[in-house]
């Protein structure tokens, strides 16, 4: 199962470095899998009120990776094919168009699509795997603009040919950062291009903060089992806060709060259910969010969040020092 081969384990206790920002607010809407309908049904609510949660979409296989477009009509997400075995395709579904149905944008053209999401522009990234099933394949990073995404059939360009996994957009619509092969988190600029700046060469699972001037990755520990990180932009490799999970457990995602005060973590617990914890980033205790019974939800994102400090121009800026930095 994709799930298991995704998973990161954890298994060190809390540590807390100098607080950024203080105690969060938690609201937003989002959209998730139901923890009940076998990872295949699509719901949406207000992440304070559960209670008011209502279906909105159901899919015929597992559905692996979820991405929503803020503020927009689109949700891109990868599910198994009945093409072959291990074979994920990337499916597009239009939220103004009744009923809601799922478009397969990708049609086994590039092997197995391992991550994707999707921009508030609109704009699509992917990485694809390796499977060995189908020949002459190019894998690494692939950009499909808007445009494109709207003909049902659109080209993808390889933006970075090496076989990569997580990939997600920065706010600014430009910048996205990678996880490569062998670990380690890469910075590219989707307008300037030229080439990807080293961020860290340890670093798994990269998710930017809501004002674009934070990142915040997974490191592993020796002997210890691993952390997440959070890093300041402007100063590539300076560490502002690290934390942890208290106990054995598998992390399936994670992803900061609109208000960028916390960040939300997905993990896969002993007793064998899926679990959301908002950690704030200000040392404040770990809380049980997205409860539907006794579970919480497998994946999640936001959608139509109006964030609370609008994303900078400041990527822009590190994008120049990147290039002197690396000789690019």
């Amino acid at each position: 199962m994709k799930y298991v081969l995704k998973s990161i384990w954890f298994c060190v206790a809390v540590s807390l470095l100098s607080p950024i920002t203080t105690q969060a607010e938690l609201t937003g809407e989002v959209i998730f899998l139901h923890p009940k309908s076998k990872l295949r049904e699509l719901w949406i609510c207000d992440i304070e009120n559960t209670r008011g949660a209502r279906q909105i979409f159901e899919y015929t296989r597992d559905i692996q990776e979820l991405a929503v477009q803020n503020g927009g009509p689109y949700i891109v997400f990868v599910s198994e094919t009945e093409e072959a075995f291990f074979a994920f395709d990337a499916y597009l579904i239009n939220r103004n168009e009744f009923p809601l149905n799922a478009h397969n944008f990708t049609r086994q053209r590039f092997d197995t699509i391992w991550d994707i999401d999707i921009s508030d522009n609109g704009d699509v990234v992917f990485t694809n795997y390796i499977t060995g099933r189908l020949p002459d394949i190019k894998y690494g990073v692939y950009l499909i603009r808007r445009e494109e995404l709207e003909t049902g059939f659109p080209n993808a360009e390889l933006i970075f040919e090496k076989e990569a996994y997580e990939v997600t957009w920065a706010p600014d619509g430009i910048h996205i950062a990678f996880e490569v092969l062998g670990g380690g988190i890469y910075l590219y600029n989707t307008v300037h291009r030229g080439g990807a700046s080293v961020i860290d060469r340890h670093a798994h699972n990269p998710a930017f903060s809501p004002d674009g001037k934070h990142l915040a990755l997974v490191h592993n520990i020796l002997g210890k089992g691993a952390a997440i990180s959070i890093i300041s932009l402007p100063q590539i490799r300076r560490r502002l806060k690290t934390f942890a999970i208290d106990a054995d457990v598998s992390l399936i995602d994670f992803k900061w709060t609109p208000d960028g005060k916390a960040i939300v973590y997905t993990v896969y617990g002993p007793d064998r259910l899926y679990h959301n914890y908002v950690a704030p980033l200000d040392g404040g205790p770990h809380e049980e969010i997205l409860k539907i019974g006794d579970a919480g939800a497998p994946m999640f994102d936001w959608a139509n969040v109006a964030y609370a400090v609008e994303p900078t121009n400041r990527l822009t800026t590190l994008w120049g020092k990147l290039k002197q930095q690396n000789g690019k």
